[in-house]
């Protein structure tokens, strides 16, 4: 037998090459999962035999006329569940009474059929595990087919729906036991949460989409970025501080220049409806300037400042500079 887990994952990658040409590309790289499967996209699709892995957060599967395998984000899963009524569902012979699991992506369905039923609740907790699990990290959130984190898109849809004309909005607090609330539903399945006006206010909203941003394990901006956005707020010519932001931007990682740029236009839209909630960029960019470029704990201790004098002036001077970055972008956005 193989001596260590790395000998024993390389043997298993070879093996499972071998078994197509269309699993030359294999990895067991991060794979959680293996097994084969009957899968159909979609409900009037037909059913294929498929090789199916669970690697990173990616579920992968070959296709009979496909030339590899290909994958699907389950950062973009809205649903998961098992169907035990296969009625309509044409199963293939011999499969007549077996559960088959159903993953509703944003753009797409996925019909899995495996051997037992057991198997396929096996299935979809590795699944669920990966898909609803939504930590304070960017990259793991549930994203819309716009790339865009749900629990950003859903609070904007409903501040601007009940609260971009309510006077103080994103200045006055929410109640704090409702948006803690609120938080941790979204960390489970995020396109299960239904945000009623019955039960939450535009505050309460407005501030878990504050309290989101600034609790994620890095800064909106990013780290690796937040000196460079410094050195650019500080150039006085316009034209040339404004291409400066423009290259910047270019180098944020996907998901953060989409959060961004969805935040940004709705945060213009509540500026411009300033004369009914007098919220102008003026009044907005000192509350979310310092979100997106500071996350908390930064000014208590942790990330890069720390309590020296020193280091708090450093980051209040941070805070007075990512005011005019963010009443920069609002006000050419």
């Amino acid at each position: 037998g193989a001596l260590t887990s790395h000998e024993r994952e390389t043997w298993l990658e070879r093996l499972v090459q071998s078994l197509s040409h269309r699993l030359a590309a294999f990895s067991m790289a991060q794979c959680y999962r293996l097994g084969w499967a009957y899968i159909k996209l979609g409900f009037a699709a037909e059913w294929s035999l498929s090789w199916l892995s669970l690697s990173n957060q990616y579920l992968c599967y070959t296709t009979t006329d496909g030339p590899e395998l290909e994958d699907i984000n389950l950062k973009k899963t809205k649903d998961l569940f098992i169907r035990k009524d296969s009625k309509n569902l044409c199963l293939p012979q011999g499969f007549s009474k077996h559960p088959v699991l159903v993953c509703d992506f944003n753009d797409r369905s996925l019909y899995i059929l495996v051997g037992a039923e057991k198997e396929c609740s096996a299935w979809r907790a590795a699944l669920q595990e990966v898909a609803f699990n939504n930590s304070n990290v960017l990259r793991e959130q549930q994203v819309t087919h716009e790339d865009i984190p749900v629990i950003v898109d859903k609070c904007v849809k409903f501040v601007y729906s009940h609260g971009v004309m309510t006077e103080g909005i994103y200045r006055l607090a929410g109640g704090n036991t409702k948006i803690n609330r609120l938080l941790t539903a979204f960390r489970s399945n995020a396109w299960a949460v239904q945000i009623s006006r019955e039960e939450y206010s535009e505050h309460d909203v407005a501030n878990v989409l504050k309290r989101f941003i600034r609790q994620l394990s890095e800064p909106l901006l990013t780290e690796r970025l937040r000196d460079d956005f410094i050195q650019a707020a500080a150039i006085e010519d316009e034209e040339e501080r404004l291409e400066r932001y423009f290259s910047l931007l270019n180098k944020l990682p996907a998901i953060n220049y989409n959060t961004l740029r969805r935040l940004m236009g709705h945060l213009y839209t509540v500026a411009d409806q300033c004369d009914k909630n007098l919220m102008p960029v003026l009044n907005l960019s000192p509350l979310w300037g310092p979100n997106m470029m500071t996350v908390d704990g930064q000014e208590g201790g942790g990330g890069q400042f720390g309590q020296t004098s020193g280091q708090m002036e450093n980051f209040h001077a941070v805070g007075g500079v990512s005011t005019q970055l963010c009443a920069d972008f609002l006000s050419h956005y």
